[in-house]
């Protein structure tokens, strides 16, 4: 097999050949790839408070282990471009406003209000080592706020993963 400089020093009058190896040559991560991937629920009910980060008791998985499951908030371990996902549900007649924070400030926005409504919410990002991501209510009205879990089907649920490594 031939190395990677061999690749990159490679000659040719065809103009289709040079771009694919320009393009292999930008794509290229040198070193071990990591996986890095999370997804947690919540299981319970709760009433939320101003800035109240949610606490999402339930890991379902935490590969690398960059996800606190003790505050809830992840933790990027590598430096890269991530895909984060939330959703948000609540029951009866509450209603609830989340964001998705990244180091204190808002990448997403969840709102859910009346009887059985889900808000869904996906973004990517480009993440720093050190970087932290978690989900807090943003609502203004103190004790109307409230979020229905449950032990068996999982409707509030934080999910991230590595897409790709930066160097």
């Amino acid at each position: 097999m031939r190395a990677l400089s061999d690749f990159l020093e490679m000659r040719t009058e065809n103009k289709t050949h040079l771009e694919s190896v320009y393009c292999f040559q930008s794509q290229v991560a040198i070193g071990p790839l990591t996986a890095v991937a999370f997804s947690a629920a919540l299981h319970y009910n709760i009433q939320l408070g101003q800035d109240q980060i949610i606490e999402f008791d339930k890991v379902i998985t935490n590969i690398g282990n960059a996800f606190d499951s003790c505050h809830s908030h992840f933790t990027a371990s590598i430096k890269g471009i991530y895909l984060f996902s939330g959703s948000l549900f609540v029951g009866g007649s509450h209603y609830a406003n989340v964001d998705m924070v990244k180091n204190g400030n808002a990448i997403g926005y969840l709102f859910a209000n009346s009887d059985h409504h889900i808000s869904t919410e996906t973004v990517v990002v480009t993440l720093e080592t050190g970087d932290m991501v978690w989900m807090k209510h943003r609502g203004d009205k103190i004790g109307q706020a409230s979020i229905y879990g449950h032990t068996i089907e999982q409707y509030n649920t934080f999910s991230g993963v590595l897409i790709h490594q930066l160097l």
